[in-house]
């Protein structure tokens, strides 16, 4: 089967925009994690096995010239998390969320398939891609400005060489654009953020033990 290019603008803004509209953790899930967060959980981690039937939890952040915004994150153990990234600077930008055990660590690919591309691979791997051909060329045209987004386990080195190890919750932006990861924390504790290009701003995540969990 064909490699298909890759494209990280466009429809992939629109997705973002759909992914950040699902379970969001605003002001309200943080308040619910600071009083789910106890002296005990802040003075000892536990560990938890991931939750399939959890909700995903959108994490939206966002990089501007002043740092990175918010500045405390909150995160449950054991559930899925769609860490959504903007970067309003005109640099690139990074997201290491140091020492966390997480699990399923998987970052955002959207496919990119042009009319070449439609002449070239079969129906069944078009299929693949959610593209069925009608002989329609306008309903063509929409599918292929509609592809489905994907995760992948493996991200490239960014443009100053700086690539996210494997199993490392690590994720960065071009200057002006969005990007998407998931992974599952599955230790409770206050972890520091780091950009490695950027030193000088750093964040806290605090996973904590959401009601009804039980660490291990």
């Amino acid at each position: 089967m064909n490699h298909l290019p890759m494209r990280r603008t466009g429809a992939a803004l629109v997705g973002l925009a759909l992914l950040a509209g699902a379970c969001t953790g605003g002001d309200d899930a943080a308040t619910k994690a600071t009083t789910a967060i106890s002296a005990t959980a802040r003075d000892r981690s536990v560990t938890v096995m991931p939750d399939p039937t959890a909700p995903v939890y959108v994490a939206n952040v966002e990089f501007d010239d002043d740092g990175i915004e918010p500045a405390i994150l909150f995160l449950p153990a054991g559930h899925t998390v769609r860490l959504v990234l903007r970067n309003r600077t005109l640099f690139e930008r990074h997201y290491r969320i140091s020492n966390l055990p997480a699990t399923e660590v998987r970052y955002i690919e959207f496919p990119e398939v042009d009319s070449y591309d439609v002449d070239s691979l079969s129906e069944e791997e078009l299929a693949q891609y959610g593209i069925i051909l009608t002989g329609d060329e306008a309903e063509l045209e929409h599918q292929l400005h509609h592809l489905a987004a994907y995760f992948v386990p493996v991200k490239e080195a960014s443009l100053h060489g700086i690539k996210p190890l494997p199993g490392e919750v690590h994720d960065y932006t071009q200057r002006g654009t969005a990007t998407s990861m998931i992974f599952t924390p599955i230790r409770t504790g206050r972890y520091e953020v780091e950009d490695p290009l950027n030193p000088e701003f750093t964040a806290e995540v605090i996973v904590y033990l959401p009601p009804g969990a039980e660490g291990i």
